[in-house]
């Protein structure tokens, strides 16, 4: 019994895997849009706003967590103690940032970006280009294109959730209920609870760990393709032949 749901498990992978890694991105558009490219089995739409820099602002958030350095006294009046030790401290810091472009028109919007700081300066003429999944009603800010100094920067978890494996969340979770089922395979009850334990957690962080390690290829693999397409190519060549002198500055020029 557990064999062949060892069996389903393991063929329900190799087809997804499958999947993942012969389906080609930037395959084939939906009724003529432009802006529809395809990342693995998913469509997206994308979606651009290029203007100047009205004003930018960046602040970080540190978050910790933890103690530090304890002293204390121990024992009793007669035989005092001194007791000292650490203990550790973790912090987190986030970086937040508020962009305001102006368009051709003159109209203003505001960007709020969260680990992803675009480096600009007031006055820059800047892109900012996200995706929309079909089905969904936004999306990430994964890309932006700084036209002053001709470069590009990528968000990289926006990156990692448009080009990662289609389960998403469940990736490793799959991969993890892959080795539960297949310690039962390996040994039997009889051979001790201590050993199945072990096998299990040393399946648990294979299985793990190769989850992760195919995860980062497909990630490679889709944004490589992606940004090589016919798709992207054009986009990048469309916004080289935008001309700064036809936004208005402060100035009116």
């Amino acid at each position: 019994m557990w064999a062949l749901i060892v069996l389903a498990i393991a063929a329900g992978f190799v087809f997804v895997l499958y999947r993942e890694f012969t389906f080609k991105t930037d395959q084939g558009f939906s009724g003529g849009d432009g802006n529809q490219v395809w990342i693995g089995p998913r469509r997206y739409t994308l979606n651009k706003m290029t203007g100047l820099v009205a004003d930018s602002g960046v602040r970080s958030e540190v978050e910790v967590s933890g103690t530090g350095y304890v002293t204390g006294t121990t024992g009793t009046s007669y035989s005092p103690g001194i007791v000292t030790g650490t203990t550790e401290i973790k912090s987190k810091t986030t970086r937040h940032q508020q962009l305001f472009l102006i368009d051709k028109e003159g109209n203003e919007e505001s960007f709020n970006l969260t680990d992803f700081v675009i480096t600009c300066h007031k006055g820059s003429l800047i892109t900012i280009i996200w995706a929309i999944m079909d089905g969904k009603k936004d999306g990430p800010i994964f890309a932006a294109y700084n036209h002053d100094t001709k470069g590009w920067m990528f968000d990289d978890k926006g990156v990692d959730g448009m080009c990662g494996p289609v389960a998403g969340p469940l990736w490793p979770l799959g991969w993890g209920t892959l080795s539960v089922f297949l310690v039962p395979s390996i040994y039997h009850p009889r051979d001790g609870a201590d050993l199945v334990f072990i096998t299990g957690l040393a399946c648990l962080l294979f299985a793990l760990g190769i989850g992760r390690g195919m995860k980062r290829l497909i990630i490679k693999k889709n944004f490589k393709a992606f940004t090589g397409g016919r798709q992207w190519n054009a986009l990048a060549d469309e916004l080289e032949s935008i001309k700064k002198s036809d936004f208005k500055t402060e100035n009116g020029g």
